[in-house]
């Protein structure tokens, strides 16, 4: 069937063969399937994925301690979820902040000098 300068083919163009193996191949390819990663929990910790519906292939999730805590250096801040559905690297954990106070004591001498000034003495006569 020619329409203008196009030509299109109609389903009696098409020969068995080429039907069949075009319907073969669809019936083979896989599915396109929803790869996610799952949640990340980090004891008192939450990442920029948390209000996520899901975590998708490429998403980048950052850890962040809740305040009172620091990262250890355990694993990483940023992690990618991959095509397998893991993530690209295992995540840190955060730890409590610890203080130690140091006492220092300091001590003052003070000295001080008294120079005393010469007496004078006056004699009057009568």
């Amino acid at each position: 069937v020619k329409t203008g300068g196009c030509s299109t083919l109609s389903h009696s163009d098409m020969s068995l063969p080429w039907l069949l193996l075009a319907l073969v191949l669809a019936a083979t390819l896989p599915a396109a399937s929803a790869v996610a990663c799952p949640p990340l929990i980090i004891p008192h910790g939450n990442t920029t994925c948390d209000e996520l519906p899901s975590i998708e292939v490429d998403d980048v999730c950052i850890v962040i301690c809740e305040d009172g805590y620091v990262p250890a250096n355990d694993g990483d801040q940023f992690l990618q979820c991959l095509d397998t559905g893991e993530y690209s690297a295992a995540p840190h954990s955060c730890v409590l902040i610890t203080t130690t106070s140091t006492t220092t004591t300091t001590s003052t001498t003070t000295t001080s000098t008294v120079t005393e000034s010469p007496k004078t003495t006056s004699t009057t006569s009568t």
